[in-house]
């Protein structure tokens, strides 16, 4: 059964230049870029259906407004010694991104009765994955090319929230969007005259 998940798409990503990647890191395509807000699992259509109309109605009711990103650096993610990604974090829009997901993770869990996740929130976009069976040396060469790439140039505006599950074979996406819904826009300041 495939893994559920809620995120914000990366749709307007400008300015994100990666080098090519030493062998064993794969990137992620463009389109599978996002920002987890909840990941329910493998909880069937159904709830994560339900899952994602509880979220929806959520952000539609705190009047969520769309907001900007920008981002540090790359990360290793996943256990110690045998790290599985490698995500950016933010610096631009972290504070937001920390909020949303403090407020609205849990229920939606909730609602698709997916285990909560434990850790605090830690806002990130996976861009590339380590292979399962890298060596050492593979996964040292990955931590050298993270600390090479500069992502200060980077921007994306986050503006929809969609379920998001796997892609259906032999598409080169990993992830497809099930269901999406805008997020307010953000208020422009008024002109006085």
């Amino acid at each position: 059964m495939p893994n559920w998940f809620l995120a914000f798409p990366l749709d307007e990503l400008r300015g994100l230049d990666l080098p090519r990647p030493p062998s064993g890191v794969s990137l992620l395509s463009t389109a599978d870029l996002h920002l987890t807000l909840a990941f329910l699992g493998p909880v069937g259509e159904e709830r994560a259906l339900r899952a994602a109309g509880t979220l929806f109605e959520g952000l539609s009711r705190a009047r969520c407004e769309s907001f900007a990103c920008s981002f540090e650096r790359l990360e290793p993610l996943g256990p110690v010694g045998r790290f599985s990604v490698l995500a950016a974090t933010l610096a631009e829009g972290r504070q937001r991104a920390v909020e949303l997901l403090s407020r609205h993770r849990d229920a939606a869990c909730d609602t698709a009765s997916a285990p909560r996740d434990s850790r605090p929130p830690l806002p990130h976009v996976t861009l590339a994955r380590i292979a399962r069976g890298a060596t050492h040396s593979q996964r040292a060469d990955a931590l050298a090319w993270s600390r090479s790439v500069d992502l200060r140039p980077a921007r994306a505006h986050l503006r929809r929230i969609a379920l998001f599950t796997a892609s259906v074979r032999p598409s080169p996406d990993r992830y497809r969007i099930v269901l999406a819904a805008p997020l307010a826009l953000q208020s422009s300041p008024s002109g006085g005259s």
